[in-house]
């Protein structure tokens, strides 16, 4: 690269990030689960759910009513994003 960009350090774009999603269907993003600090991030996460499973006191079953509100709150996000 010339001119003033050569002195940019190059980061990858991400594309995987990763979020937690409470009984209420909040969305809390996880910074240290990606795919510019891990290789497989999907592994990761699936690592730490095994590792967590002997610990928890709550299982990890789909629920349809936080699944609902998920989609609702991913919705609205998507459409302000169309918005703007």
């Amino acid at each position: 690269m010339a001119g003033w960009l050569a002195g940019w350090p190059r980061t990858p774009v991400l594309t995987c990030t990763t979020h937690l999603y409470d009984f209420e269907g909040r969305r809390f993003l996880l910074p240290q689960l990606d795919d510019r600090r891990l290789d497989d991030p999907y592994a990761e996460v699936s690592e730490l759910c095994l590792a967590a499973a002997p610990r928890r006191s709550l299982s990890w079953e789909r629920q349809p009513n936080v699944e609902d509100l998920i989609l609702h709150r991913t919705a609205r996000r998507k459409g302000w994003s169309w918005g703007l």
